[in-house]
């Protein structure tokens, strides 16, 4: 999953947190035609500043299903500082 993010002005990319994660259960059939090899044990996620045409944003990219044992979870909220 992908999010942008406008910015006044570049932040530090080392500094950026996701807090506040909520995840809610979700069955296998829930999953549709995703490969249940590739979903991650743990929530990840990248941020990085990107400049184009004069305009800074905040690239936020994350993993949104993780599996936690033989469960999935999707992510339902999260806050960002």
């Amino acid at each position: 999953f992908n999010f942008q993010i406008n910015l006044n002005n570049p932040i530090n990319e080392q500094s950026f947190q996701i807090n506040d994660t909520e995840f809610q259960i979700i069955s296998e059939s829930e999953l549709g035609d995703l490969d249940k090899k590739k979903i991650p044990n743990t929530f990840k996620y990248t941020f990085e500043n990107i400049v184009a045409r004069e305009k800074t944003y905040g690239f936020l990219t994350l993993s949104p299903i993780i599996k936690e044992g033989n469960t999935f979870k999707k992510l339902v909220s999260f806050s960002y500082s």
